[in-house]
């Protein structure tokens, strides 16, 4: 028994200590600056990025990131929580006759302790004490077993060095960084440069960096987006309120930097948002940047009445609420980030449709082609504007003066004035030259096979894109081939 004492005590604090020296020596030691520089980059590895002629140090950081990191902080502990089990067998296994009975019992505990532990940390602690306190609270977890230890310790050879572990695990949990450092450091930045904050529902740390200008945002250790606004994001969110002939409401599935949701609320016309994110703490740490540092717009948006914050997942949310929308879309997500398949597959364009008021929009970035394929498939009306896709129940009026005239607006003009975009040179050439792609009722969708899926998101796990089906050359061949047999 003092066997598995002595292991279970030293899970918690191997473990912590292991974090702990990673996070004090990242930014320090020299055979760790490329991770130290990748902690720092807006983009994680891929295959592109990996795989090729010139990848071969990225290489090395795939083996660091993907094997020697997890061996080290996940590995170690494992194999000791494994070890554990067996003494612990070993010492209740006293009875031949209750063997199976008490191997039966103590598999039941181990599941049962191993599925409370992960909701209890997953739901409440991280939520009550962040990460860092909950890694204390780890910690002095192995206080437990070390005075179960002394307790039962035969001799006072045994209960001396528990004691003594005992005021190291307090001085470790003493010792441990604050949570901005912790993050600061996993984000390969300095406290003084980042933000954060975070919660049971995610994390959000703004990485502020003053000789480009700018903030980046991270949510749950991922670039996302940044500050000031103007891109992708705010072309998503501006370029179907300027399509809509008069939208009145909005819904956005995500925060971020609040690029989209502002860029969505510049028509006059506009008269409610519901921004739905699912990580909470993104809008305690915008708030707080906007105290610190003056990006245009930033203000106008955490003031705006229009616009109504939501904090739960977005998919859970249209379908509790089955509220309709002019306009309904998701700010840009990679689509090999995890779960971002959910935003990217056929069952939630669906549920796009069904939350639009007649003549509404559904928009959606579409950062390849199998997303194309996948909107396409769902809308029966669809334009396609360079990697801004759009569709619709009902047909899309799409007139380029009329938009024109719409980006000329007093409101519309003066608002993005105020949030420090250009909107013209944003939208001006995009929509002069109109959507690069029209799909109408009649256009074919049997040959749109490679598509996204709930329970089959390719995308999101890099599967190859097959491509369209060749229907009308096949049709021709079949033909052909009919003919040639009659003959």
């Amino acid at each position: 028994m003092p066997s598995f004492f002595v292991l279970q005590a030293a899970i918690p604090v191997v473990s912590v200590v292991m974090l702990a020296v990673l996070v004090a020596t990242v930014h320090r030691v020299a055979w760790l600056a490329p991770l130290w520089q990748y902690l720092g980059e807006y983009e994680p590895l891929s295959r592109q990025r990996l795989f090729n002629a010139a990848a071969v140090p990225r290489q090395g950081l795939f083996v660091s990131l993907y094997v020697v990191l997890p061996v080290l902080l996940i590995g170690v502990p494992t194999l000791m929580m494994g070890l554990s089990f067996a003494y612990l067998q070993r010492a209740v296994q006293t009875d031949l006759a209750a063997l199976g009975r008490r191997i039966g019992w103590l598999q039941t505990a181990n599941i049962a302790g191993s599925m409370l532990g992960a909701m209890v940390t997953g739901i409440l602690l991280l939520d009550w004490f962040g990460t860092t306190g909950t890694l204390r609270l780890l910690a002095l977890c192995s206080l437990v077993f070390l005075g179960l230890l002394a307790r039962t310790a035969s001799s006072r050879r045994m209960a001396i060095p528990a004691m003594i572990s005992a005021a190291a695990v307090l001085g470790l949990a003493a010792a441990l960084p604050s949570a901005t450092t912790f993050w600061a450091r996993l984000h390969g930045a300095h406290p003084n440069e980042v933000l954060q904050a975070e919660d049971g529902s995610g994390l959000s740390v703004l990485k502020r960096q003053p000789r480009e200008g700018r903030t980046i945002v991270h949510a749950n250790g991922l670039g996302q987006s940044s500050l000031p606004w103007g891109g992708v994001h705010t072309i998503l969110g501006a370029l179907p309120a300027m399509v809509h002939p008069h939208p009145q409401t909005v819904a956005v599935i995500g925060l971020g930097s609040g690029d989209t949701v502002y860029a969505a609320g510049g028509r006059a016309s506009i008269r409610h948002i519901d921004s739905i994110e699912i990580i909470e703490p993104e809008i305690e740490t915008l708030s707080r940047l906007d105290q610190s540092i003056r990006y245009p717009g930033l203000s106008e948006l955490l003031g705006d009445r229009r616009v109504q914050h939501w904090f739960t997942d977005g998919r859970a949310f249209l379908k509790k609420e089955r509220r309709r929308y002019d306009i309904v879309e998701a700010d840009a997500l990679r689509p090999s980030s995890a779960y971002a398949g959910n935003l990217y597959s056929v069952e939630y364009f669906a549920l796009l449709r069904d939350a639009l008021e007649p003549g509404g929009l559904a928009v959606s970035w579409a950062p390849t082609a199998r997303v194309v394929d996948t909107f396409v498939s769902v809308f029966p009306h669809v334009l396609l504007f360079g990697d801004v896709v759009m569709g619709s129940a009902t047909p899309i009026a799409y007139d380029a003066v009329a938009v024109q005239s719409r980006l000329n607006e007093s409101f519309s003009r003066d608002y993005f004035y105020g949030g420090g975009v250009d909107l013209d040179a944003l939208l001006g050439d995009m929509v002069r030259r109109g959507p690069t792609q029209v799909y109408r009722p009649d256009f074919d969708r049997t040959q749109l096979v490679d598509l996204n899926r709930d329970l089959f998101p390719k995308d999101e796990f890099g599967v190859s894109y097959l491509g369209r089906r060749a229907v009308a050359a096949a049709s021709t061949a079949a033909a052909t081939g009919a003919r040639a047999k009659s003959d």
